[in-house]
C-alpha cells in the first residue's frame, strides 16, 4: 500500500556522490505508477556494490558492476524498468494489479479506502451494526491480582490488582448484504458471490468475543436467527423494538421474550410499508417450546443451515 508518506530504503553499498531523493520529489511521484517505476530504476542505477579483490590491492574499492557481474533478478528488473518508457511498463502492471484487489471477498464485503490512491477505493456490500441488550444491562465488577511466582517467599503484597466490568445480557444483533454490490464488487462471478454469502452469514451467526474469553468464556450460541431477503425496498433494522427495555417475571426468558417483542416490531413495520414478508428463521426449541412460531417472519426451519440455504437459493433467484 502507498501511504502519504513514503520511505525508499537503499541497498548499503551506495556511491555517496549520488544525491538522495528530495521530500520534494516524493510528493511528485505519489498515485503515478510510471513515476515509481523511473525512481526505482534510477534507484538500481545508483548501486555500486563493493567487490572485494584483496588478492591485488589488499582492500576494498568500489565500482559499477559490468552487466555480466549482475544477479539474475537485477537483469530481469532491469530490462522490466527500460520497457516503462513507453505505456504502464509490466513492473507498472503488476504493481496496479497488486492494488486492485481483483475477486477478494473481504474487500467486496467490507469495502476498502486508500487515501492516496482513491481510484482503487472499494465501497463495502455490507454493514454490521453494534450489538445491543434487548433490556436493562447492570454492570458487574470482576476483582483480579496478579502475583510474581518468581518473587523471594518473603516478600509480601500482591504486584497488580483491579477491576474488570462486565455484564450478561441477550443481545441484538443485526447485519445487511447488498447481493447486487457483492457481485459487482467480484466482477459478477456469482458462483464466488454465493460462496462469500454464504461463509459470511455463518461467521456472522456464530460469532463471538475474543477479548477476555479465557476470564468469563463467553461462547454463548444464538438461538433466534431470522434472514430476511428483500427486494426493490430499503434494508430494516429492528432495533427500535427494544426502544422499551425488555421486562421479565421470574421463570421467563429473556431470549424468549425479545424474540416475541422482535416479531410484532416486524409484522408492525411490514404493515406500516406495506411490505411482503420474505424470511425464514430457526429457533432453540429449549428454550421456545417446539410449538413456538414467529408469525409474521415467514416458516420455521429445523436448523441454522437450512434457513442459509433458503437464503442463498432466494437471491440467486434474483438473477434470473
Amino acid at each position: 500500500m502507498l501511504n502519504s508518506t513514503h520511505s525508499i530504503t537503499r541497498r548499503p553499498e551506495i556511491d555517496k556522490d549520488v544525491e538522495k531523493i528530495s521530500d520534494e520529489k516524493i510528493t511528485a511521484i505519489e498515485n503515478n505508477l510510471d513515476e515509481i517505476i523511473i525512481v526505482l530504476k534510477e534507484e538500481l542505477d545508483a548501486v555500486n556494490p563493493i567487490p572485494l579483490d584483496e588478492a591485488t590491492t589488499g582492500k576494498s574499492a568500489p565500482r559499477k558492476r559490468k552487466k555480466d557481474e549482475l544477479a539474475e533478478w537485477e537483469k530481469k528488473v532491469g530490462e522490466i524498468l527500460k520497457n516503462g518508457k513507453k505505456g504502464l511498463s509490466a513492473l507498472g502492471k503488476v504493481l496496479a494489479k497488486v492494488m486492485d484487489g481483483g475477486k477478494a471477498v473481504d474487500l467486496a464485503l467490507f469495502g476498502r479506502m486508500l487515501a492516496d490512491m482513491p481510484e482503487k477505493n472499494q465501497h463495502a456490500a455490507c454493514q454490521v451494526a453494534h450489538a445491543i441488550s434487548t433490556h436493562t444491562v447492570e454492570r458487574e465488577f470482576d476483582f483480579y491480582t496478579a502475583v510474581d511466582d518468581l518473587k523471594p517467599e518473603d516478600t509480601a503484597g500482591a504486584d497488580m490488582m483491579g477491576t474488570v466490568e462486565f455484564n450478561s445480557a441477550c443481545f441484538y444483533r443485526y447485519a445487511v448484504v447488498d447481493w447486487g454490490k457483492l457481485v459487482e464488487n467480484l466482477q459478477n462471478d456469482t458462483e464466488l458471490a454465493n460462496k462469500g454469502l454464504r461463509e459470511f452469514l455463518e461467521g456472522f451467526v456464530v460469532a463471538e468475543p475474543t477479548g477476555m474469553q479465557n476470564s468469563f468464556a463467553a461462547h454463548n450460541a444464538p438461538e433466534f436467527i431470522v434472514i430476511s431477503v428483500r427486494r426493490n425496498t430499503a434494508p430494516r433494522n429492528l432495533s427500535n423494538a427494544f426502544e422499551t427495555a425488555i421486562r421479565v417475571k421470574k421463570g421467563e426468558s429473556l431470549t424468549k421474550e425479545s424474540a416475541v417483542r422482535l416479531t410484532a416490531k416486524a409484522v408492525a413495520l411490514d404493515k406500516l410499508y406495506s411490505t411482503p414478508c420474505n424470511s425464514r428463521y430457526a429457533v432453540s426449541e429449549d428454550v421456545f417450546g417446539e410449538k413456538y412460531e414467529a408469525k409474521g417472519l415467514g416458516s420455521q426451519e429445523e436448523s441454522i443451515s437450512a434457513v442459509i440455504g433458503w437464503a442463498l437459493a432466494e437471491v440467486s433467484k434474483k438473477d434470473k
